[in-house]
């Protein structure tokens, strides 16, 4: 069985990633910026970093995470 985080390489599982990701990331973008324009609203901060574009795939989740981490760990009190 393969790993969550392996690229299925093959046409089905590339067309797969881009249809089916692209929707799934469409509607998480769409719903995190009501969120951010939520959390603006009652003017709690918060940090948030969009992508033009995206498939809501691991790559993508790992990337934001390395980027995030730095936020993370001082919030949690841990070394960056």
């Amino acid at each position: 069985m393969d790993s969550p985080f392996t690229l299925n390489k093959t046409p089905y599982g590339l067309a797969n990633q881009l249809v089916i990701g692209g929707v799934i990331e469409a509607a998480t973008n769409w719903c995190t910026h009501n969120l951010q324009d939520r959390l603006n609203q009652l003017r709690i901060p918060a940090t948030f970093d969009f992508e033009p574009a995206g498939t809501h795939s691991w790559g993508y989740w790992q990337d934001a995470f390395y980027r995030s981490w730095p936020i993370l760990a001082n919030g949690l009190g841990l070394p960056e």
